[in-house]
């Protein structure tokens, strides 16, 4: 047993300008919101789903507790969690504002706006549908933490896609298990990560996975290529298809309570095929490669 006397509790307040600018402007208005929630919990979030989320269908019902315990918030609403997270924040004025700071294991940082992620997910979105995605569809993301990661996901929200975040630390097999599981009929990943100042060839994992069998559903394989210097085999990479779509997208409705969770790379069987024939040709990169 700890002979320690109780740690100290100590309270440190806010400055009068934080207090200002946040959302909720200290502990009075915090007690009120929960005041407000108690007495009406479905009043205080059809308020707040009104005011903070933009709506295609605005909804009718907030709550449905006719199959409790599976309840349904806003069933009969549609929205899109792409539009909300991007453009509602563009179009209120905040498209120059910084929506994601990325800090590389390098420690080079990179900063990009909303209107910028804006137009990498609408471009990125575009070409996940030229190559037959569609809403409904599953997508395995199996990338480094990077803006290129959060522009992918929000490109599967947008076209209404289901996308799963597999952790680019899980084995070929742990991989493959969960495109099985999802009839994932496309992966996103990279050709390499780097952390901790190893690198890990992601690409190299998402092959092997492939080859264990049981992931026919996967129709392409969208690589980002990070190491510029390194020959990775790809019919496609992620920044030719940001450059050969258009920034705007319309986006994919969803429905009530769902669910929200770079370039094609044939399967294992065509990609030897188009090995051979490359080492044939003596083709050291695929036609078009674009770097970073």
């Amino acid at each position: 047993m700890s002979t320690e006397g109780p740690t100290e509790l100590k309270t440190y307040l806010p400055s009068a300008a934080a207090v200002a600018g946040a959302h909720v402007q200290g502990m009075a208005a915090y007690e009120a919101l929960c005041q407000e929630a108690e007495a009406d919990y479905e009043g205080f979030w059809a308020r707040h789903a009104r005011e903070l989320l933009s709506w295609k269908t605005p909804f009718t019902q907030v709550l449905d507790e006719s199959n409790a315990p599976f309840f349904k918030w806003f069933a009969d609403g549609t929205l899109n969690a792409s539009y909300n997270c991007l453009d509602r924040n563009v179009e209120r004025g905040l498209g120059d504002k910084t929506a994601i700071i990325f800090e590389a294991d390098g420690g080079e940082v990179t900063r990009a706006t909303y209107s910028q992620l804006l137009a990498k997910t609408c471009q990125i979105a575009n070409g996940l549908r030229s190559l037959g995605v569609q809403k409904g569809d599953r997508v395995i993301i199996y990338i480094s933490m990077s803006i290129d990661g959060v522009a992918a996901m929000q490109a599967c929200a947008r076209i209404g896609a289901t996308h799963s975040v597999v952790f680019g630390g899980f084995s070929a097999q742990s991989l493959r298990d969960r495109i099985e599981d999802t009839g994932a009929v496309a992966v996103i990943t990279a050709d390499h990560q780097v952390r901790g100042g190893k690198q890990l060839p992601l690409k190299s994992i998402v092959d092997e996975a492939l080859a264990l069998g049981g992931c026919d559903s996967v129709r392409h394989v969208i690589v980002h290529k990070r190491i510029h210097h390194r020959y990775i085999p790809a019919s496609n990479y992620m920044k030719r298809i940001i450059q050969a779509h258009r920034l705007h997208h319309v986006v994919e409705t969803r429905q009530g309570t769902v669910s929200f969770g770079f370039l094609w790379a044939p399967k294992p069987e065509i990609l030897k095929a188009e090995l051979k024939q490359r080492g044939k040709d003596g083709l050291r990169e695929p036609v078009g490669t674009f770097r970073d």
